[in-house]
């Protein structure tokens, strides 16, 4: 009686703290790790017709995995140095809900490439395994019951949980870029512009709906003229805009971004630049749509054409012309210079131009004059974006 009582006592501290390990990884991936992803594939299937909370979601679905594993070990019956693997199931749905991958079939990883039927295979197949393999060996490891009890059964458990754990990590789509994506997104779709635009700020990697969110959540807060080009453009006028599938659902699309310029949508095969234009030549163009018009010509570095198309465009005449817009206006000639009142930067267009005679090979001109410069048109326009002839 006291061995049994013993036996109990000690498969009760094994599943305990085994379960503590699950259940705290579990929650922590599914709200921190994946909540965001989880959210935006739950909006894809839904076709945007339901929500998704990654805090209710994670406990519900922590809450889920852990009867589940409770259900097979009462069915089962492991050996107790080998308990843990009641977890794999679990960990199994949980490497399957994080496997979430957008499509790589081109630059944008705004949309995922889900198959259902896919993940039903690679779960079902790999659960049939482990069911075979683990009924087969468990009656004979039952058989070393006696000497188990004298032997440490937590560490090769706890062994099994990291193990399962790693497994997980690495098949869960860990993309920087497109956690920040989703992140962006959805502080957009909040309303919280000014989270939006510090979301993976200091990453060095970005990409076409990275820099599209960004411009949207720049525009909702009116600084689109003074900061667009703090944030790495390579996209051109293009990357005002989403790249998206036919057909692709996301959290924030282009009629999104239409629906605040107060525009139609673009039509089949047209051009940012030209939809821009065509938006523009009407009188009841918005003020936002006027501001992406003028941005998307210094994207382009249509030099000539932004200086015509600046007092047709830009009427808050009360107002000093954004930064962004009298840095173009001194790289023309000196006849824009009457408009860029900013003394700030008058000095810093003298600073910048010391520095390109300062180094006359043009990598190292780019290395040094990034650090000071980077976040100005000035450097977009000789060293970012698309290469300028006749410089």
């Amino acid at each position: 009686m006291n061995r049994t009582i013993h036996n109990r006592s000690g498969n009760s501290v094994i599943t305990a703290l085994c379960s503590i390990i699950f259940l705290s990884f579990s929650f922590v991936w599914l709200y921190k790790g994946e909540g965001e992803a989880l959210r935006c594939l739950h909006y894809t299937l839904s076709g945007g017709m339901t929500t998704y909370s990654p805090l209710c979601g994670a406990l519900i679905i922590t809450a889920l995995l852990w009867l589940l594993q409770w259900g097979l070990n009462m069915l089962m019956r492991f050996a107790r140095s080998l308990s843990a693997l009641a977890f794999f199931p679990a960990y199994l749905i949980l490497a399957l809900l994080s496997c979430i991958n957008p499509d790589t079939s081109g630059a944008d990883t705004s949309h995922f490439a889900v198959s259902i039927d896919k993940v039903y295979l690679w779960g079902g197949g790999l659960f049939f395994i482990f069911y075979l393999i683990a009924g087969f060996f468990n009656r004979k490891l039952q058989n070393r019951a006696n000497r188990e009890k004298k032997q440490n059964v937590l560490i090769p458990n706890v062994l099994i949980l990291i193990v399962f754990t790693y497994i997980t990590g690495f098949v869960g789509n860990t993309n920087e870029v497109f956690h920040n994506e989703l992140a962006v997104a959805q502080a957009i779709r909040k309303g919280d512009f000014d989270k939006a635009l510090q979301k993976g700020i200091k990453s060095p990697h970005h990409s076409r709906t990275l820099t599209a969110l960004r411009a949207l959540a720049l525009s909702h807060t009116h600084t689109l003229g003074e900061k667009l080009f703090a944030y790495p453009q390579t996209e051109g006028a293009e990357g005002l805009f989403l790249d998206e599938a036919d057909g692709a659902v996301s959290m924030v699309t282009n009629d999104d971004i239409c629906n605040h310029l107060g525009a139609h949508p673009k039509m089949a095969g047209e051009t940012v630049m030209t939809y821009l234009d065509r938006m523009c030549r009407a009188d009841s163009a918005s003020h936002e749509a006027r501001e992406y018009y003028l941005c998307a010509l210094l994207l382009e570095k249509e030099l000539d054409i932004f200086q015509q198309a600046l007092p047709l465009h830009y009427r808050e005449t009360d107002k000093s012309l954004p930064r962004h817009y009298q840095e173009a206006l001194l790289l023309k000639d000196s006849a824009g210079e009457i408009l860029v009142t900013d003394p700030t930067v008058r000095s810093r267009f003298g600073e910048f131009m010391a520095l390109r005679d300062q180094y006359p090979d043009p990598v190292v001109q780019n290395n040094h004059i990034r650090r000071q410069f980077g976040d100005t048109y000035w450097w977009y326009y000789y060293y970012g974006g698309k290469e300028v002839t006749g410089l």
